[in-house]
């Protein structure tokens, strides 16, 4: 498989060297094969201290494990055909926003919500 994803487009920001796991990132990489567009990450790995300091962002985000990642998507064919490939492809928490969609591999539920 091709990899897509540089590990410094999923690092956490603030620079701790904090990353979404191998499992993450190879169904990233398989999504973005499926998608055959180009991929905009918005937000990867955090770590609790950066995870903190983002307007909204939930106490036990996905993000802190390494488990998630927001991608940037604003149209709504985009969006529809991403949403429909990550459920293909494992995607167990799917967050639909007006300009991101998350995605997250949480374990034991699928989710689909709306912010």
């Amino acid at each position: 498989m091709i990899i897509y994803f540089k590990p410094s487009e999923t690092a956490c920001r603030c620079g701790c060297g904090e990353n979404i796991t191998d499992e993450c990132r190879d169904r990233l990489d398989a999504l973005r094969e499926a998608y055959g567009h180009p991929i905009r990450i918005n937000s990867g790995a955090r770590c609790e201290v950066y995870n903190a300091k983002i307007k909204n962002s939930a106490p036990k985000s996905k993000h802190i494990e390494g488990i998630a990642v927001d991608v940037s998507c604003e149209s709504d064919v985009d969006r529809r055909n991403l949403i429909a490939l990550a459920l293909q492809y494992g995607w167990s928490g799917i967050g639909v926003g007006k300009s991101f969609i998350h995605l997250d591999i949480r374990t034991g539920t699928k989710v689909v919500w709306g912010y």
